[in-house]
């Protein structure tokens, strides 16, 4: 194998380890959506964001930030699904 042949064997496995931990941070942030969605009705926003910043902290082991956690909790609350985007550039 050639130099320059590793180093591309090497990018491309590094590209593929990306996109697995992207795609199940992506799968994992939309069933933490999907499952405060079901359990937000008939809760105020407040009580939405509560129970998103415990169900986010409870997946991930981190506070998801502001203005994030306000913003996603106003569109749960109002019954609308969430859809996950994670983007990275690379």
């Amino acid at each position: 194998m050639r130099l320059g042949d590793l180093g591309d064997h090497v990018k491309q496995e590094l590209e593929n380890r990306v996109s697995a931990h992207v795609d199940r941070l992506q799968a994992d942030s939309q069933a933490v959506y999907d499952q405060v969605l079901r359990d937000a009705q008939a809760r105020s926003v407040t009580e939405v964001r509560d129970l998103l910043a415990h169900e986010w902290r409870a997946k991930f082991g981190t506070d998801m930030p502001e203005p994030d956690l306000s913003r996603n909790a106003a569109v749960l609350a109002r019954g609308e699904r969430l859809v996950s985007e994670v983007n990275v550039k690379m």
